[in-house]
């Protein structure tokens, strides 16, 4: 068990920063209990990632993308997944590390361009995306 402290600990950290970024970021959309549950499976994968890095690293990615898409909780929602990338590639799994970079920065991408407001001009989503591109390699 004191092994997994440190990952029980950093899932519950990111699931409060997570949370309160997500009521208060001024774009975001309305918190609602299927988002509060995503929060809580990325809590809970982000516990046991140590032991089952793969499946954490796979319930991680789709949790924050899900909850990128629907709350757009900023670049908060990429810190859990970093995480899960780099437990998963430190543990030999360098291959589907970057496969799960790859799928979460584009569907945030995409994401973004697709919600983008007129006033925001694309060069601020490319800055955003390689600023987390540069946090993923």
């Amino acid at each position: 068990m004191r092994r997994d402290l440190p990952y029980i600990l950093s899932g519950f950290a990111l699931g409060v920063l997570l949370l309160g970024n997500s009521v208060l970021a001024p774009d975001a959309a309305p918190v609602h209990a299927v988002d509060v549950a995503l929060i809580l499976a990325m809590t809970a994968a982000l516990a046991v990632c140590r032991r089952y890095p793969v499946v954490a690293l796979f319930a991680v990615t789709a949790a924050m993308l899900a909850l990128h898409v629907r709350v757009h909780p900023g670049v908060s929602a990429a810190f859990p997944v970093l995480g899960a990338v780099y437990v998963a590639a430190w543990q030999g799994h360098r291959l589907t590390s970057a496969l799960a970079s790859v799928v979460f920065l584009v569907g945030f991408l995409a994401h973004d361009i697709r919600v983008a407001p007129a006033d925001r001009p694309a060069q601020l989503i490319a800055e955003r995306t390689s600023l987390l591109l540069g946090w993923f390699v």
